[in-house]
């Protein structure tokens, strides 16, 4: 088997921090990036979503990178998998869901402290060089008490 699926669904998505993703290549179909500060294991995302190849076209022409994560932290569909490497593929596609019940959430340069428990589907956390962590999560969203 080449990869097995951790996760499918629709969850939010949110990326944290001043500089999160590293930008691989576009194509046509995708944007492709790597999770800063995660090597073990490698997190690679694989965005399909219009709105951030459209983003990612402009930012290649411009070099303006500040509206990236409010483009970035939308609502997907997220395919999770994991390859006989053990590294980490993630896959973005447009969804309509609004408030889906899942979060997807990549923090960079967090104190230990402020990293919630929840039941994890899947949580990798490394810390950084400068005693900060990484965070690469994917879980269910505590319901909200009225």
């Amino acid at each position: 088997m080449d990869n097995q699926i951790i996760f499918s669904g629709t969850t939010c998505v949110e990326i944290q921090g001043p500089r999160v993703l590293r930008f691989i290549e576009i194509n046509e179909d995708s944007a492709e990036f790597e999770v800063i500060g995660l090597s073990n294991p490698r997190v690679r995302v694989f965005d399909k979503r219009p709105a951030i190849i459209k983003a990612m076209k402009k930012i290649e022409e411009t070099g303006e990178v500040q509206k990236l994560a409010a483009i970035f932290n939308t609502p997907a569909r997220v395919t999770l998998l994991k390859d006989r490497c053990e590294e980490l593929k993630v896959e973005l596609t447009r969804t309509r869901a609004k408030k889906p019940r899942h979060m997807l959430w990549v923090a960079i340069g967090i104190d230990q402290e402020i990293i919630p428990f929840y039941r994890y589907i899947n949580v990798h956390i490394q810390q950084m060089v400068d005693k900060k962590f990484a965070l690469f999560s994917l879980y269910r969203q505590p319901k909200t008490h009225k």
